[in-house]
């Protein structure tokens, strides 16, 4: 399924413009720890959809980063 700016919010648009950290090869996102409760809600909304990615690493710390249709979205969106 292919997801358009059209059908997500703006407080999710905003927080796939929190995640864009830096240029693909060099993006590792936000840890849980950086996050308020809603922008977890947001991020996990956004997993859902295929936009962002959640990663397990280091101590279990959990991860969220722009997937690429994530940053396809990111890019569509009035800065």
């Amino acid at each position: 399924m292919r997801i358009g700016l059209n059908e997500i919010s703006s407080d999710q648009v905003a927080m796939l413009s929190r995640l864009n950290d830096a240029p693909a090869r060099d993006s590792v996102g936000l840890r849980t720890g950086e996050l308020s409760l809603d922008e977890l809600r947001r991020c996990l909304e956004l997993h859902a959809l295929g936009l962002v990615s959640a990663t397990v690493g280091w101590r279990d710390t959990c991860w969220f980063a722009l997937t690429p249709a994530g940053r396809r979205i990111r890019r569509q969106a009035p800065v």
